[in-house]
């Protein structure tokens, strides 16, 4: 099983118009405390490779390669390395859920999202 199959995650591509084709992800029902992950589609390919590199450092080093993840595209998130998980948050979720995830789940999880959109 793949990890976006795993964590109830579907990618797709969607004409936006005016814009071309787009790359997409939706959750499916009963994953919704996965829902946070949709995040990754406002990723590009540099962004995503940056965070691949990141996790598959902290992995060699079995502990944290860096403090936090952080683009413009997600400056609404807080996305911490905790080793060995992530940890992410909306900052304007005002319930302040946390969504946990392995490392390396994250990484594979990159790595179908880096194939996806390539």
């Amino acid at each position: 099983m793949s990890k976006k199959e795993q964590y109830g995650l579907v990618f797709y591509k969607q004409n936006v118009d005016g814009l071309g084709i787009r790359e997409r992800i939706n959750i499916k029902p009963d994953y919704e405390k996965n829902n946070i992950l949709y995040y990754i589609a406002r990723w590009g390919k540099s962004e995503t490779k940056a965070f691949i590199y990141d996790l598959k450092k902290s992995l060699e080093m079995q502990s944290n390669y860096e403090e936090d993840f952080f683009t413009d595209s997600t400056e609404m998130l807080e996305v911490l390395f905790v080793y060995p998980n992530i940890t992410i948050r909306d900052e304007s979720d005002k319930n302040n859920y946390v969504f946990t995830i392995p490392m390396a789940d994250m990484k594979e999880l990159l790595e179908e999202w880096l194939a996806f959109i390539s």
